[in-house]
């Protein structure tokens, strides 16, 4: 009985099957449409905003960081009213990419922030600011970021009809007279543009004298003599006496050999900062041949900045900028 019984069990159990032998799937295609703009300024990182417009005219100034002070993220490395280069996120000079049109301006300012920048905000259409990875397109000179002043100097559009143009003087109190004129016509497949640019400030007006009072006392710069090289000034040998009471030298000069030179005869002026004065005078020609899908264009200008440095009684700086042309 028993053996009948394991012989039915065995029927009973569930018939193996063999797999079926694996197939290969077939070719999967995946199509899609490129965004094409998605570009460098869409990354998470990018960062950047444009001045233009009212808010543009509001806020130029003779400087590009002065110009551009009020944008978030951005400094004025301020070196008086003549001299000063944005700062964007801290850095500034090498690491801060200064651009006309997409090119790079390719002058001292990069180097010392005593130099101006051979930029002129007045004659600008905008002002592009770039930071973070929406600068990766300018190079390793823009590590913190870039700022592009578009100024339209070679035309990219053609003109139809009459010239067109505008011109404007500003002045104010303690700021000098800015004057610039604009013009841009063409005909055909031709256009053409021209600017200028003269600006005159003298020495800043301030309230009391240039340097503390401290440059002046003979008995604060005598034992001092990194006060002496901060307010830019040279004594007369002092004579020393030795005090037994405090048991070392001191100072015993009479009042008639306590002499201090200034190093610039106007660097202590009253009423008024020296060495802030400034002149600016930029010209411009350039024109542009106009065809579908390009255009070849050519600008010359020439800017002379004659500016100065307060604190400092070197001659005023001279920055011509060279011609330039694309």
């Amino acid at each position: 009985m028993l053996p009948n019984l394991i012989l039915l069990a065995v029927a009973a159990g569930p018939t193996a099957v063999p797999p079926e032998p694996a197939t290969s799937p077939s070719t999967i295609v995946v199509e899609g449409q490129r965004d094409h703009s998605s570009t460098v300024q869409q990354l998470s990182s990018a960062s950047g905003a444009t001045v233009d417009g009212v808010e543009f005219d509001r806020r130029k100034a003779p400087t590009l960081g002065e110009t551009l002070a009020r944008v978030p993220g951005i400094q004025n490395d301020y070196f008086g009213p003549a001299v000063g280069r944005p700062t964007i996120r801290g850095q500034t000079g090498g690491r801060v990419a200064v651009l006309i049109d997409g090119l790079p301006t390719q002058d001292a300012s990069g180097l010392g922030a005593e130099h101006a920048a051979a930029v002129e905000p007045f004659l600008a259409d905008r002002i592009e600011v770039l930071k973070g990875s929406a600068a990766i397109p300018y190079g390793g000179g823009a590590i913190s970021g870039a700022v592009n002043v578009v100024d339209g100097r070679i035309p990219t559009q053609r003109h139809d009809g009459a010239p067109t143009g505008r011109a404007e003087v500003r002045t104010g109190d303690n700021v000098g007279v800015t004057a610039m004129a604009r013009l841009d016509g063409g005909r055909g497949a031709f256009a053409w543009h021209l600017d200028g640019l003269y600006r005159y400030q003298g020495d800043q007006a301030i309230p009391g004298r240039a340097k503390a009072d401290a440059c002046r006392i003979w008995s604060s710069l005598v034992s001092d003599v990194p006060l002496q090289a901060l307010c830019q000034v040279r004594l007369a040998r002092p004579t020393y006496a030795y005090d037994p009471a405090i048991k070392r030298y001191v100072d015993a000069t009479p009042l008639s050999g306590q002499i201090i030179t200034n190093f610039d005869p106007m660097g202590d002026a009253d009423g008024r900062l020296p060495n802030s004065a400034l002149r600016t005078t930029a010209v411009t020609a350039g024109g542009s041949i106009i065809v579908d899908g390009g255009f070849l264009g050519l600008s010359i200008s020439r800017y002379d900045n004659s500016y100065g440095v307060p604190g400092s009684p070197s001659s005023p700086h001279r920055e011509p900028a060279p011609a330039r042309s694309a």
